[in-house]
């Protein structure tokens, strides 16, 4: 008969580390435990430095700080579209999975290709 025991074990947290070609470096946070929530990291100025760059608006940088943009408003506008991005969670889950399943692991054993999500929740990130 199953039964829960009370039992001190370490928690295993695997990280992926991608580059993505919209989001630049993504991390994902996969924990080892179930229900295996799965967090996905990406940098959302990077983000917003690569559309403006895509469309031609001028801009400076310094590590992660813009500072100067040619078109405030514009670049406020893609901003602004950057949250709705994350709305729909199983989507980014999904897709996270896809992009897990087609690189190589090490140590890790790939997910099978018809391996749904198995997290339960998703969390989002923006630096």
């Amino acid at each position: 008969m199953p039964f829960v025991q009370v039992a001190h074990k370490k928690c295993l947290m695997i990280y992926f580390y991608f580059l993505d070609r919209c989001f630049g470096l993504v991390h994902v946070k996969l924990q080892t435990w179930f229900p295996m929530p799965l967090q996905v990291y990406v940098n959302g100025h990077e983000w917003l430095a690569r559309k403006l760059a895509d469309c031609g608006v001028s801009f400076s940088k310094i590590d992660n700080v813009f500072t100067h943009v040619e078109d405030l408003r514009r670049a406020q506008r893609f901003a602004d579209r950057f949250s709705s991005l994350f709305t729909n969670r199983r989507a980014l889950t999904a897709s996270s999975m896809r992009s897990l399943a087609a690189r190589p692991l090490p140590a890790v054993a790939p997910p099978r290709r018809s391996t749904r999500s198995a997290a339960t929740t998703c969390s989002c990130s923006t630096l």
